[in-house]
């Protein structure tokens, strides 16, 4: 929730307190938190009971080409 406001707001009106490492970090966490969440969706897709057949196949795949997209 803080990082896309601190990337595109602070560089452009508050530049001293724009820090590039700092950003970096911020960024770094939001794809591990976006990795995770990919890895939780489809985890949880594999462990229904009532998922069977080319729909759930076709839903973990898209969790897949999804998680390659970030």
């Amino acid at each position: 929730m803080v990082a896309i406001p601190y990337t595109t707001i602070t560089p452009r009106y508050f530049p001293t307190l724009a820090h590039k490492f700092v950003m970096l970090s911020m960024e770094l966490v939001t794809a591990i938190f976006w990795l995770g969440g990919f890895a939780a969706t489809a985890d949880f897709l594999r462990k229904l009971a009532i998922c069977r057949g080319e729909v759930c196949s076709t839903a973990r795949a898209s969790v897949v080409f999804g998680a390659f997209e970030l």
